[in-house]
């Protein structure tokens, strides 16, 4: 197996800024994923989550109070399309978690939209993400359907393989946004690139190397050293292991100086 060996150095670029729901099963307090692009939000079980504890799951991540945002959705949301899986606002999303994702966080975003404001919605509890970046990045490629390696790479790049460049610890931003964007938290920051890798730039399950080449020009200031650090990242990443771990005491590893790799399934 070859081993990623890059420097452990942010490269600080800029992004260009640009800028529920399909669903076969008929049964609609349970959230699914899209067949082939299984996620289940983490619970104790690691089960389907109810559309309610969806709704509850993210207005914890954007720090939101549950009763208003709960109340909110019920008002806007006909039964009907939870329980048949319709578009929602003429958009048609992957996958029933998508698509309640994409509800609280518009809500999150643009809450006059919706005749509430930030003060009224914010529960003022802080969130701090149980899962390591890598982790999240995994799961939120997979909501949004699309190559986790594709974000993962990205990634690395911009915040080192070990996750630990001072944009993403200061400021939660995972992939150079802005390049100094700041995010409410580390989950919210990877939800964010996820998003708009696929809806801005086209990122889709089946991208592969071609895709970072097209996005280039437009995602750094200095296209060609970004795809000299981007491409080898892909390239060992999409064909070795799926991602480095280092939190030694979650997975009860021995060895503090060599990355733990978990291997593809």
């Amino acid at each position: 197996m070859n081993k990623i060996k890059l420097k452990k150095k942010l490269l600080y670029t800029s992004f260009a800024l640009t800028g529920l729901l399909a669903t076969t099963n008929y049964n609609k307090n349970i959230v699914r994923a899209n067949e082939n692009t299984p996620v289940n939000t983490n619970n104790e079980n690691n089960r389907p989550l109810t559309i309610d504890e969806c709704i509850k799951y993210y207005c914890d991540v954007f720090e939101l109070k549950y009763d208003i945002i709960k109340e909110k959705i019920d008002d806007i949301i006909n039964p009907y399309e939870w329980h048949y899986g319709s578009s929602i606002n003429s958009v048609t999303y992957d996958n029933m978690e998508q698509a309640i994702l994409m509800i609280v966080r518009d809500i999150y975003n643009y809450p006059e939209d919706y005749d509430l404001t930030y003060d009224e919605i914010n529960s003022g509890i802080e969130y701090v993400p149980t899962m390591e970046a890598e982790e999240m990045i995994y799961k939120y490629s997979n909501l949004y359907n699309i190559n986790k390696d594709i974000a993962l790479s990205i990634a690395y790049c911009e915040c080192g393989t070990d996750m630990e460049s001072d944009n993403y610890l200061s400021n939660n931003n995972p992939a150079g946004i802005g390049p100094y964007y700041h995010f409410l938290n580390k989950e919210v920051g990877i939800i964010y690139f996820c998003n708009m890798l696929k809806n801005s730039y086209g990122c889709t399950n089946d991208s592969d190397s071609s895709f970072l080449y097209n996005i280039a020009g437009t995602y750094c200031e200095i296209p060609e050293h970004w795809l000299d650090l981007t491409v080898p990242i892909y390239n060992n990443v999409s064909s070795d292991f799926l991602y480095y771990v280092y939190d030694r005491e979650k997975y009860d590893v021995d060895d503090y100086e060599t990355p733990l790799i978990y291997k593809k399934k």
